[in-house]
């Protein structure tokens, strides 16, 4: 059984994609046997701060 206080969100970038990405682990079951995975962003998004 995982210890909830020490899991939190998973922060990652790529060689390609310097821009961080973050897996929230509060949103995922983690009892579950199943195994989730996400696609790897390959390209950077840009955010805008004023829309």
């Amino acid at each position: 059984m995982f210890n909830k206080k020490l899991i939190d969100i998973y922060y990652y970038n790529t060689y390609e994609n310097h821009q961080i990405s973050a897996v929230d682990m509060h949103a995922e079951d983690l009892e579950s046997n199943k195994l989730i995975c996400y696609p790897v962003i390959q390209g950077e998004r840009i955010n805008y701060q004023n829309k």
